[in-house]
This record gives C-alpha cells, structure tokens and sequence, in this order.
C-alpha cells in the first residue's frame, strides 16, 4: 500500500518459521508497476545466518576483549582509533562516541603523544614495536609495557596497526621491592663483621660475602661451585685434628648446628683464625632443601685477650712465673695426684733474705731487676718437671713433682745455695743476698693445700730463726714447729677475731706513790684481751706474738684508737673540760704500727673526728720499737706531742743501750721493765736497776712508773727509791672497760651534786 501511495520503491527482510523447521529469511523488493505493484522475493537465509554468525562472533571477541586485562586497540593509517576494548576505555577515561575516529593525539594528549609517535611512525611503516613508558595517571606514576603489531592486506599495503598495552606499575614495584630487598640483603652480607657462605642442597660453594673471603682465603669467583671443604677447612685448636664439615651434618640432619670448643680456621694463604660457627638449613617456600647458610666470626683477639686474662690471673706479672693463686691450684693438683696414685712429691718455700737492702738503697727498680734475675737462676736449676712461682714480695714457692723427701732436701740446698753464692750489681754496687727455706713432703697422707703452705710457711720461718741462708724440713712431731705452728694458727683466729668483731678492752689503774708525782683524777693503761671461738677471754701476750710476726698489729692498734675514741671519746672530753691536765689514758702501740707511714694520718683523723682531747691521751710505746725506727718514731712522737699527747716509753731497760737513746727520745713517761721491779725486794741488782733509772729520769725531767707491782713489799721498795707511779695487781686488778663505761654516768652525777 504505500508502494502504491508514494509511488517509491521498497525493499525489506522478513523470517518466518514453520513447524518444526528453521527461520526462513526472505527479501521482499516491491516497485511501482503502471497503476499497480510488481513483487519479488528471494531466499536470504544463508547470507542473514551468516551475518548473525559474524555478528556473535564479533560479539564473543568483544567480550574477550572487554575482559582481557590488558589495554587493546586498532589505529588506523590516519592515527584514528577504530576499535578499543573496555579496559582501554578505563584507562583513558573517554566515552565510546567520543573516542571512536578520533586521533592518538587527543585520545593520549601532546605530551605523551610525542612520546610514542617515532613508535607510531614505525609501525606504520610496517615495523613491530615494542616498548616501556612511564605516564602520569590520576596523580600516580605508571610504567605501562606498548607494543604495537602492523596489520596488512593482502597485497602486503599497511592499513593500520593493533595497539596492546599492558600495565607493569604493580609488576615494577615489586620487581623494585625485590631489588631493594636484594640489595639490602647484599649490602647488609658486605657490611657485617660475620663471615657468610651460603651453598646449594649439594653442598657446594654459591655465595660468600667480603669477610669470608678474607678469612678463608677465597674470592667469590674461585669459591663458587666448589665444595665446603676445599674452601672452608677447619680443625680442633687442642688436638689440631680436622673437624666435621658443618654443612653436611645440617644436610645430614636437617637441623641447625653449632661449634662447640675451640676451632682454628685454615686459611688458603696459611693464616689461622679462632672461630665460632654455626650453621642453618635454607628451605624453599614448599619446605623444600635449598641449601645450607654457613656464618662464623673471627675471635681471635677475643680468645687471646682471654688467654692473656687467664695467664695474668695465674701468673706474675714481672718474672711471668706462676703466682700465689696458680701455684696453690699446682699443688691441689699434685696433692690429688699423692692420694690417688700414692706418689710422693714435695713443696718449697722460699723466702729472700737482705732483699729489702737492695730495694732500700737502690730503689724499686733494682729491686725488680734482681727478682727477675733469680727468677732465671732458680729456673735454670731446676728439672723440668718442676714449678717455680712467685708468691708476693721476695717469696717463692717450688713444687717439685714425684720427689722423694730427701731427694727434694737436695735440690732445696742446691736452690739455696745457689741464691748465696748469687752476686747481684746495679750500677756501681754489689750485693749479695741469701734465702731461707721450708720444706714439705706431699703425700697421700696430707691433710689440704692449706695445711701444707701453712708447714712450708712455718719451716721457713724457723731456717730464718735458724741463722738463715739453710732449708728447714718440715716434721709434724717437733716441738719448736709445733709451736711455730701454733702461731702461724693465730694468724687466722686474729683476722676472725677482728672481722667478728671479738676483741674488747681492759683498763687498769696508775696510781701516784710519792709526793713529787702529781694525783690525777683518772689514769689508767687500756688492755687488749680476746674472746677465743669457745667464748674464753684470751690474754696479749697468747697471740700477740703471732700478729707482731705476721704484721697484723697495725690493724689491732687501728681497732684499739678507733673503738676506744668512738666510746669514750665524749667521757673523756667532758673530764678534761672540767679538770684539764688530771686525767690520762694510755694506749700501747706497737713498732711496725710506727713505722707505717699512714698510720700518723689515721691517729690523727681520729681525733678529728671523734673530738677526743690529745692532752688526754698517753701513747705507750716499747723500747725496742722506738729504737728499732728511732727516726721514725722520733717524728712520730713529736707531731703528736705538738698535738698536745704524752708518751711513755714501755719496758724501759730491756734495751742494752736504754739510757744512750733516752735522750733522743721526747718522752714524758718512763715505765720501768717489769722483770726489775718483780724481784726489787730482794735481789740488789735489781733494786740499783730501778734506782738508776728513777735518778737519770728524775734529772732528765721525766716521770717513772714501775709495772708488775703485785705485792706491798715491792710498792714500799718503789716508795723508799722515789719511783713516781705504780701499776700492778696490788694496785688495781684488771676490769672490763665497759665496766667504767657503766659507772661513768652514775660517777658524773654525783660529782655534779657535789
């Protein structure tokens, strides 16, 4: 009908589908003819199912493209895009209408556009291109991989090229996090002090960072591929056998290992180097073998410093011979050794005599000099199984191993003589010394190693008393060195008594028995007593042998001035406040207690701190000490006196030249020795004794005191001579000081009532 209305032709495709069959497409072609219509129709089917057979494909290959993850596109010869899939679509954030026929130019924009065209240009000559751009993308950086892949026709003519871009940002920035990673893990390997091998699951040689290769000896290129052993060669440092190689127990294992003991490196270049070691397995991600990581370190100058620690904790450091603790772990030994095995050996102790003459006059160095030089005496007479050591001072000890008694006698005088006969020249001098020595058999029936040094210490100091220059052998059953012994045991009941604070003090009174001696309100002599381990009070004269002998004096006097002025300081400021110059107190001190150089300072710092009174305090100093350092004493005396102390001179007398150092001597006080005064009454020589001390005193100015007054016939002797004072048990009987300390208060009272 509108053929026939509008006088124009029409054309259309029509399907119809009958029962059971296919849709049958039919083109219908109607044109006007005179007053009517002329109708063709021809069958289309094949060419319609053909053209929805493209069209799905095209469809399919859409979809495809659509989700494949990569940018694609076609460009034709004029740079105009005539397809693109969805992703490069995203990408450049254009819409379809707008971007379909329009230029790379205005798609990419002008500066990445001049980027790629010389790629442009390639391709369209007919050229595959490939390569890496990094673009701006929404303000993040991109790396984007292009390739760009020519079409042609049939006849070889470019009509365009395919465009695939694929986006390596996320591939890029691991693949930089790797290297960085990498990079880190190699820089850290080429910076640690530590020594790193690593090998493959077989064993052999892949990496070895700077320090391996300067410990072993290999670089990284001559080690790679080789096995462990041939670079890394290691043996015990004791027994210089070759150790297991490490890698191969975790290969074996499959487990970490460590070194254990002392291991020496074998470097390539004949160097050796203390080491430690450990090793791990590497696994892959699976869990898999992927080898094995080897690190160890040099210490060396580790170990060495510890030898060195360990030698100096053991040894001398001026003879480098063993020293008193070394020498003591020796003799444990071979005292084991005697009771396990029933050897016998024995022990030496040797003490230098006039050593102190060469250090006095020449000074410490020669001093040095001439220990050393006996030190290689003593060594080159000595056998080799034998131990020399240095215990302190001019002190040696020798160990002389499976010697039988009179055996070691023999080598004992050889030392000794061999030290006499020794001539020692420092500058111009000359001097000779000798040695005194004690010996000691080691046996299984030794009690410790105590016990023997304390019998070696013993019987040297006999072959002092002895006359010197001679070896004394130690015998349990002698009688003078069980008692030699006895005191070498007070040695440590003294240093118990004065760490356990067991020491305490006596006082006894000094009274005035003749007119010229003024009386005094209070003056007594403080006495030292002990409390033994069983609580029994122990007098002086049972251990004070032993601490003159062994120097512990200075600590006992230090005790005695720091106690007494700690308790009594304040009484006795508070009596010489009241009644100044009529109370006294005196303190013994002993010679080497003078003679030490600090012990002035610490009197002193202790009136100081105590506030105790000088002019209250007599200091009682023995004849022989005073002339032993009568320099010494001398200054000692008179820096006190300036302080405002008297001193007395004890046991006046006994010295055979009493009266020839009376008068170098600034003394206050003479206290006549008591082994005149105890037979005064009846023996004469006596009594003119201690008549002729009192007149030389009394011309000399100063007073006498007479100890050992136990009975009146002696006090009425001492009264009829006109000695001064009297101190002694019919005087007044020792007491307890904390026994004054006690009435003080009740003493103070009353004489405030009266």
């Amino acid at each position: 009908m509108r053929v026939a209305e509008t006088r124009r032709p029409l054309q259309e495709e029509l399907s119809s589908t009958l029962s059971g069959s296919a849709a049958t497409w039919l083109r219908y072609q109607v044109v006007p003819l005179g007053s009517g219509v002329a109708v063709t129709a021809s069958d289309v089917t094949y060419r319609k199912q053909a053209e929805q057979a493209l069209q799905a494909s095209e469809q399919r290959l859409r979809m495809i493209a659509d989700n494949i993850p990569a940018l694609i596109a076609y460009v034709d010869t004029e740079e105009r895009y005539r397809f693109y899939n969805q992703t490069y679509e995203e990408w450049v954030s254009i819409g379809v209408m707008e971007m379909l026929g329009c230029t790379m130019r205005e798609v990419l924009g002008d500066e990445t556009y001049e980027g790629v065209k010389s790629f442009i240009d390639a391709a369209l000559a007919g050229e595959h291109v490939s390569f890496e751009l990094d673009i701006e993308k929404d303000g993040v950086r991109r790396y984007v991989q292009s390739t760009y892949v020519p079409h042609f026709s049939n006849a070889g003519q470019v009509l365009g090229f395919y465009v695939l871009v694929n986006d390596l940002t996320d591939h890029r920035q691991a693949e930089e996090a790797l290297f960085k990673e990498k990079e880190l893990a190699q820089v850290t390997l080429e910076s640690i002090g530590d020594a790193v091998i690593t090998t493959d699951a077989r064993g052999s040689i892949s990496y070895l960072n700077p320090v391996a290769e300067r410990l072993t000896g290999w670089n990284q290129d001559e080690a790679f591929g080789q096995s462990l052993e041939q670079v890394f060669r290691v043996i015990d440092q004791a027994s210089q056998e070759p150790l297991e190689n490490p890698v191969a127990r975790v290969l074996r294992n499959g487990a970490p290992v460590q070194s254990v003991g002392h291991n020496l490196l074998l470097s390539r270049d004949g160097s050796q180097y203390s080491i430690e070691d450990s090793a791990a397995p590497i696994r892959t991600r699976e869990g898999g073998d992927a080898g094995v990581v080897l690190v160890f370190h040099d210490v060396t100058l580790a170990r060495e410093m510890a030898d060195q620690i360990s030698h100096q904790a053991s040894h001398d450091a001026l003879t480098d011979l063993l020293n008193r603790r070394g020498f003591e772990q020796a003799s444990e030994a071979l005292l084991h050794n005697a009771k396990i095995s029933g050897t016998h050996h024995a022990l030496l102790y040797i003490d230098l005599d006039q050593f102190k003459v060469v250090n006095d006059t020449s000074g410490h160095l020669a001093g040095d000099e001439l220990l050393r030089q006996l030190a290689s005496l003593l060594m080159s007479k000595m056998r080799r199984s034998d131990t020399l050591a240095r215990l302190g001072g001019d002190e040696f000890g020798v160990l002389l191993e499976d010697c039988p008694l009179e055996q070691a006698q023999r080598i004992a005088e050889l030392l000794v003589e061999a030290i006499r006969d020794f001539r020692f020249t420092w500058g111009k001098q000359l001097f000779t010394v000798g040695a005194s020595a004690g010996l000691v058999a080691i046996t299984e029936h030794s009690e410790s190693m105590k016990a023997l040094l304390s019998a070696a210490d013993t019987a040297c100091f006999m072959a002092k008393d002895n006359g010197r220059n001679r070896v004394q052998l130690f015998t349990p059953d002698d009688a003078e060195i069980r008692h030699r012994h006895g005191e070498m045991d007070w040695l440590s009941r003294i240093t118990a008594g004065l760490e356990e604070n067991r020491f305490f003090l006596y006082y006894q009174g000094i009274v005035p028995i003749s007119k010229s001696a003024p009386a005094r309100g209070e003056h007594y002599e403080l006495l030292l007593r002990l409390q033994d381990e069983k609580g029994n009070v122990v007098l002086p004269m049972a251990f004070i042998p032993a601490a003159e002998r062994y120097n512990l004096m200075p600590e006992i006097d230090r005790w005695v001035i720091r106690t007494l002025f700690a308790s009594h300081g304040a009484h006795y400021r508070e009596m010489h406040r009241r009644a100044p110059g009529e109370c006294l107190y005196a303190i013994n001190l002993s010679g080497t207690s003078i003679s030490d150089l600090h012990f002035l300072e610490f009197v002193i710092d202790q009136f100081e701190r105590s506030g105790t009174p000088p002019a209250a305090i007599c200091f009682e100093i023995t004849e022989t000490a005073a002339i032993a350092n009568l320099n010494r004493a001398n200054e000692f005396m008179l820096t006190l006196k300036q302080m405002g102390c008297f001193f007395a001179l004890d046991d006046f007398g006994s010295g055979l030249s009493s009266f020839g150092y009376l008068k170098n001597l600034p003394v206050d006080y003479i206290k006549i020795d008591g082994g005149f005064v105890r037979d005064i009454a009846d023996d004469p020589v006596d009594h003119a004794m201690v008549e002729a001390i009192m007149r030389i005193a009394r011309v000399m100015g100063i007073k006498t005191i007479a100890e050992f007054v136990e009975n009146g016939r002696i006090l009425a002797k001492l009264r009829e001579i006109g000695v001064d004072y009297a101190q002694g048990f019919d005087v007044h009987v020792p007491e307890p000081l904390i026994a004054l300390a006690q009435a003080l208060p009740r003493r103070s009272a009353a004489s405030e009532r009266a």
